[in-house]
């Protein structure tokens, strides 16, 4: 798999998960199995996220929102769960 395949994939986790993470400040950070790809997500206002590869910033400070017919989706979130995984 190249590199932008990785990134998109990591880019469609982010936004997936952004449908769970319903405001306090929070930050979760996702790394690839070899570590070369970073995601970190920051809560607050809305969910803001940043892509990072090695050293390279790729995407910094981004937020994630999705507007519907009668509501906003990443308005105000709040982390109601999180699991800590390592390894597959």
């Amino acid at each position: 798999m190249n590199f932008i395949n990785k990134l998109v994939l990591t880019i469609v986790a982010v936004f997936g998960l952004s449908a769970i993470l319903n405001a306090q400040t929070k930050g979760v950070e996702l790394k690839s199995p070899n570590g070369g790809l970073k995601v970190s997500i920051n809560i607050s206002d809305k969910i803001y996220y940043s892509i990072s590869s090695g050293e390279d910033l790729l995407l910094e400070n981004n937020h994630l929102q999705m507007s519907l017919r009668n509501e906003i989706l990443g308005q105000n979130p709040k982390l109601t769960k999180q699991q800590k995984r390592t390894g597959y």
